[in-house]
């Protein structure tokens, strides 16, 4: 459970900083595409870790 709290909180990181190196950018729809598609698929590999521990 510790371990999940402690991914979350990565991904959250990792979210908040994507999103500011986008604002950065005066990001594009193909930029917070392109963050979407690195976000989308960590978060279900977090998801996926969590009910492997349950």
């Amino acid at each position: 459970m510790r371990i999940f709290v402690f991914f979350s909180l990565l991904f959250l990181f990792f979210f908040c900083y994507m999103y500011y190196i986008c604002l950065l950018l005066f990001c594009t729809l193909q930029t917070y595409i392109f963050i979407l598609y690195h976000i989308i698929p960590y978060s279900i590999l977090i998801y996926i870790y969590y009910i492997s521990n349950i």
